[in-house]
């Protein structure tokens, strides 16, 4: 048995009069023709088994209504307890962000001019400090959609610049 903790999204009743359950995106089938005693949006917990290898079934003590989420339930607004959305999608579009400048830098000539002329002592660090650049420009271009408004022409930056440094007067 495996335990099953979330928010009721859908109850169902089928056409063979059996009910069944959807908790956040799993749906889990009751086996009963009475009502679950639950509604759609409440925060329930319960045990179910896997059927014939891809059937999820409440056992029969069936599901109880937690008093609050679950821990680790997400409640979607990001505002009680539930997953910071923006936080994440920050992180997720930081880390894609420095990927892309490593995978930037890592074509061929591009990183060429630069260390050539560097001394190797200096080398780690001028390559640290454009890929913390370009990290930078790409994270900017996605919150933007930079690439949105160059292709249809309405903005006259050069994609390949680097992020502005403006000094502070």
């Amino acid at each position: 048995m495996a335990v099953v903790k979330g928010e009721v999204k859908v109850v169902r009743k089928n056409d063979h009069g059996f009910y069944s359950v959807k908790i956040d995106d799993t749906w889990y089938g009751t086996g009963k023709k009475e009502a679950p005693g639950v509604d759609k949006g409440d925060f329930v917990e319960g045990e179910y088994v896997l059927e014939k290898e891809k059937y999820k079934t409440i056992t029969k003590a069936g599901l109880t209504k937690a008093a609050k989420a679950p821990a680790g339930a997400s409640t979607g607004s990001g505002s009680t307890g539930g997953t910071n959305w923006q936080a994440k999608d920050d992180s997720i579009r930081y880390q894609s962000s420095r990927k892309d400048a490593l995978a930037f830098l890592a074509l061929p000539g591009v990183l060429d001019s630069v260390v050539a002329k560097a001394k190797p002592a200096e080398k780690v660090g001028l390559v640290e400090a454009l890929v913390d650049k370009y990290t930078a420009s790409f994270f900017e271009d996605v919150a933007t959609f930079g690439a949105v408004a160059r292709a249809n022409g309405t903005t006259t930056e050069d994609p390949a610049a680097p992020p502005n440094e403006e000094d502070d007067e």
